[in-house]
């Protein structure tokens, strides 16, 4: 394949003392380790540089290129390989010694061998993004020193083996990116001092099991892209004091959000879009000051009393480090309120759309020069477009269709030199497009359709990456077609 092919880095980190143990124990001996690396050697798929090639016996492996040994005398033992892509082999699990196994981004594939329940010293096991298939074993609730567990990204399949739930001293969790099924087991609340868990993008059901929410050292609970039902626990914050995020979008979670996670004042993102989640936007989130992202687009909330949109709105500006606000797609009515303008100065992603919001876009909003990305479409807005908005020098993306606006696009759009999708089709708007727009050079689609736009199209916005992402059907201006 050429050495320009990935190679792994195996890192057997033994423990420094070698006086307590026995050599009447075959595990323990330089001898079994040397078989276990033929063993090794045997799965090697490709070695375009020969490093295997004195892996025979004909000097001692400690003297081999790609091997490390520490110890002393006869007794030295492997502490590190160097070796080509290739599968795991069973005979690992005779290095007993082991403590670190970190083999992350390679192209490892076969299955994790069950033997690895022999290395009951080991402390991080890291076999991400690989390309291991099959179950996981049953036998890792052995190896109750682990600390890290990541077999993230890989191709894993069945069920989580409950025995995991021995590993009582793991810190960080990560199974996401794989194609595991079956349900959370009741047994991995037993992790008491866990503080990572990411089990996204599987097809994991069920509900979420109630022991998984009493460990109180938990701080990321990322759960995404899965098939969980129910609700999330109303006192949540008494269970996960110490919560930095809470993940859980695109499930079929159902309820209210908790009101309880307004007390978790550490509290960085809470992403929990595209579920079933019912009931008012909790305005107490204003209480997170530390607060980064709030996402909960594509659910069932709603805010019937516009005084009761208006206090969440007016609470979120407590929030000073805001950076995402996602509320799209929801049952929200009311007004978009002037306050809007007292958002996070940090704030760079703002969505309403498809939501019952009517009335005027407040000319405040064009405090938040922080803004990249607005979306305002699917709405009952009216009014004009505020000239305010041409502050917005970061936008890159604004979308105002499908709504009542009227008015003229403001000449002051000329100053968003960095848009690159500009989107006001289905609306009322009139009079000639600005000349201005020819400032966005960066420009590469635009939506005008369906207004009420006369004359010519500028030649000066006729920009090259255009040609195929321009729509200005259904309106009444004469087209150009500039060489």
């Amino acid at each position: 394949m050429g050495s320009s092919r990935f190679f792994l880095t195996l890192q057997l980190l033994l423990l420094s003392s070698f006086c307590s143990v026995r050599l009447s124990k075959p595990f323990t001996t330089a001898k079994t380790d040397f078989f276990a690396l033929l063993s090794f050697k045997s799965l090697v798929s490709s070695d375009p540089l020969g490093i295997l090639s004195s892996w025979n016996g004909s000097v001692h492996h400690c003297l081999c290129p790609g091997i490390k040994c520490g110890g002393r005398h006869s007794d030295r033992v492997v502490t590190a390989l160097v070796l080509s892509s290739s599968r795991l082999s069973e005979e690992l699990g005779q290095l007993s010694r082991l403590r670190n196994m970190n083999l992350p981004v390679n192209s490892l594939g076969g299955n994790i061998p069950s033997t690895l329940g022999n290395c009951t010293r080991l402390q991080d096991l890291n076999l991400r993004r690989n390309n291991l298939q099959g179950t996981i074993p049953n036998s890792l609730g052995l190896c109750k020193e682990i600390v890290y567990l990541l077999l993230n990204s890989n191709n894993l399949t069945g069920n989580i083996p409950p025995s995991l739930g021995n590993l009582t001293r793991l810190l960080l969790f990560r199974l996401d990116v794989n194609n595991l099924t079956g349900t959370i087991p009741d047994s991995l609340g037993q992790l008491q001092a866990l503080e990572t868990i990411c089990l996204n993008e599987n097809s994991i059901s069920g509900e979420i099991p109630s022991s998984l929410y009493n460990i109180s050292s938990m701080q990321v609970f990322q759960l995404a892209y899965n098939q969980f039902s129910g609700n999330l626990p109303s006192d949540i914050v008494a269970n996960f004091p110490n919560l930095l995020a809470l993940v859980v979008f695109a499930n079929q979670l159902q309820g209210p959000i908790p009101n309880s996670l307004s007390k978790c004042s550490e509290l960085h993102m809470i992403a929990v879009a595209y579920n079933k989640f019912t009931g008012p936007m909790p305005s107490s989130i204003g209480n997170l000051q530390n607060l980064e992202t709030f996402e909960s687009a594509s659910n069932l909330l709603e805010a019937t009393a516009p005084r009761q949109w208006n206090n969440f709105m007016d609470a979120l500006t407590n929030c000073t480090g805001l950076q995402v606000l996602d509320l799209g797609d929801n049952q929200l009515q009311g007004f978009i309120p002037s306050s809007v303008g007292n958002l996070s100065s940090d704030l760079y992603f703002f969505s309403l759309q498809t939501n019952l919001i009517s009335g005027n876009i407040p000319a405040d909003i064009g405090k938040l020069t922080g803004l990249t990305r607005i979306q305002l479409s699917n709405m009952q807005l009216r009014g004009t477009i505020p000239q305010e908005i041409g502050r917005l020098w970061r936008l890159e993306m604004i979308d105002l269709a499908n709504n009542t606006i009227s008015g003229e696009i403001p000449p002051t759009f000329g100053n968003l030199t960095k848009m690159t999708r500009l989107f006001l089709q289905n609306n009322e708007l009139v009079g000639s497009i600005p000349q201005e727009l020819s400032s966005m050079q960066a420009l590469e689609s635009i939506n005008l359709s369906t207004n009420n736009f006369l004359g010519n199209i500028p030649k000066e916005i006729m920009l090259p990456s255009l040609s195929l992402a321009m729509d200005l059907s259904h309106t009444t201006i004469l087209v150009v077609h500039c060489r």
